[in-house]
């Protein structure tokens, strides 16, 4: 199974008050030095250089606690070295960058030959100041519970507050950290290469700091307007029919699930009705652990397993064997999704970003109008507005949902089947980016990376120029075939 459980890419997320954003940590002052020196990162070939740059944890204020933001860089391999670097804005929200520099060395491989690639560990991930936060530890109980166990959440944020303030996390001030990294390394212009909820902070950093931007790449937009988790039920049902659909044109899939659909509402209906005992993996000796499943759970690893074509084909055996009694096939993918999400990501910094950007302007009208019948129901959205009940809220700069509007270059990409951003946000995003193109992938992952993408966005950056790409392949993708087992 761990083949299926590559989630780098994947995982991946109040009134709005008048606090100008965009203030330096020592205002009218040179940036801070950035000294650079070589470094060995994990399966990344070549050279790099690492380092750290000192900021003020309350930019505004511009005094108190200092952070360390780390930096690393894979320099140009040709002595014709552009000035203009790819800068990479990862996922989660709370992903560190540098952790990805191997799967990014290889998606910008072309343009690492003139290019430098520049990694920034946002504040509060990665060896930034990081928040990590263990919501589920290592039992089946954890791993199986819910999204946001409250009584945990609450130790977190006492236990990090002790050495952090936690409203001083979010996106605007992440994004000055970034803007000095770029002044601190020399580079006037650079190209922002984002994917999921680094499109947001990409475009947070485009609003900001657009002078500074030769071009940009969105794959899997988050716009700032978007209140997540409120659309997820929607666009997870809208993953989960098009599988029901895909499963039923394929007539092996078909043929060896004729019932997907049916099996599927027969285990919501018997979740609904009471938890199901479940087990975990059996160990020579020793008895297996055992947890109870309820239906919010179930449906959310659901949802997570809606990110990926190559995960999402296996749900027709997976929901065949729990119509049967048998969970061990979910608890065996969801289990190992968990296990990889809680490894990427700072849930402490997860939470200050979302429950000020997102979850605060969900109100209760909103919450009325969710569509009925969608097997996640409110329960997402439910689960998040209790965690950010009792978690520090960050300040936003005045006007920050607004669309942002730009005459950069910008090439966004989308995937048909996404379950968390929809081409439908991509085609919002787009009206306002003045020089931009939208490409849609007919059957890709959440934040697709594959070939297809890799040409893409090459041919863009190189030429800063969204029309000029040739996008063909965009749509020859397929689905995987669906499995008959988790071998």
């Amino acid at each position: 199974m761990k083949q299926l459980l590559r989630f780098g890419p994947l995982v991946a997320l109040a009134a709005w008050l008048g606090m100008p954003g965009g203030v330096p940590p020592h205002a009218g002052s040179p940036p801070p030095p950035l000294v650079m020196a070589a470094c060995a990162l994990p399966d990344v070939k070549g050279d790099a250089q690492c380092g750290h740059l000192e900021v003020f944890e309350d930019r505004l204020r511009g005094s108190g606690r200092t952070i360390t933001i780390q930096v690393a860089r894979l320099p140009a391999e040709s002595a014709s070295r552009r000035p203009d670097p790819v800068f990479v804005l990862v996922g989660g929200p709370g992903q560190g960058a540098i952790s990805s520099a191997a799967d990014y060395a290889r998606l910008l491989a072309p343009l690492r030959r003139y290019r430098d690639l520049v990694f920034v560990n946002q504040r509060g991930t990665g060896s930034s100041h990081p928040l990590p936060c263990d919501l589920y530890g290592d039992s089946l109980p954890g791993q199986l519970g819910d999204f946001m166990p409250l009584a945990i959440v609450a130790r977190c944020r006492d236990a990090l507050a002790a050495h952090a303030s936690l409203s001083l996390y979010s996106t605007p001030l992440a994004m000055d950290d970034l803007d000095d990294v770029r002044a601190a390394l020399g580079y006037d212009q650079i190209n922002l290469e984002s994917a999921s909820y680094g499109t947001r902070a990409a475009l947070v950093y485009l609003r900001a700091h657009g002078p500074h931007v030769r071009s940009v790449v969105l794959r899997s937009v988050s716009p700032t307007f978007v209140r997540q988790p409120l659309h997820f039920a929607e666009d997870a049902q809208a993953a989960l029919d098009s599988a029901f659909i895909a499963c039923e044109r394929d007539s092996d899939c078909h043929g060896s699930f004729p019932n997907f659909r049916l099996e599927f509402a027969t285990v919501l209906s018997r979740l609904d009705e009471h938890p199901a005992g479940v087990f975990g993996d059996s160990v020579p000796g020793v008895l297996r652990p055992r947890a109870m499943l309820a239906r919010g759970p179930f449906a959310e690893k659901i949802r997570l397993m809606l990110y990926a074509p190559e995960v999402t084909q296996y749900l027709p055996y997976i929901i065949h064997r729990a119509a049967a009694g048998d969970f061990a096939p979910f608890v065996d993918v969801a289990t190992g999704m968990t296990a990889a999400i809680a490894h990427q990501v700072s849930v402490g910094m997860y939470l200050t970003v979302t429950c000020a950007e997102d979850v605060a302007q969900i109100t209760a009208a909103d919450l009325a109008a969710l569509p009925a019948g969608t097997f996640l129901g409110d329960y997402r959205v439910r689960q998040q507005r209790a965690a950010c009940g009792i978690w520090p809220r960050a300040v936003l700069p005045a006007g920050y949902a607004a669309p942002v509007q730009s005459s950069v270059p910008a090439l966004i990409i989308s995937s048909a089947i996404d379950p968390v951003t929809p081409p439908r946000w991509g085609d919002t995003v787009r009206a306002t980016l003045s020089r931009s193109r939208h490409v849609v992938l007919l059957a890709a992952p959440h934040a697709p990376a594959n070939s297809c993408v890799q040409q893409m966005v090459v041919q863009f950056i190189e030429s800063a120029d969204a029309g000029a790409i040739d996008a063909s392949c965009a749509a020859n993708l397929r689905r995987p075939p669906f499995a008959h087992s988790l071998e």
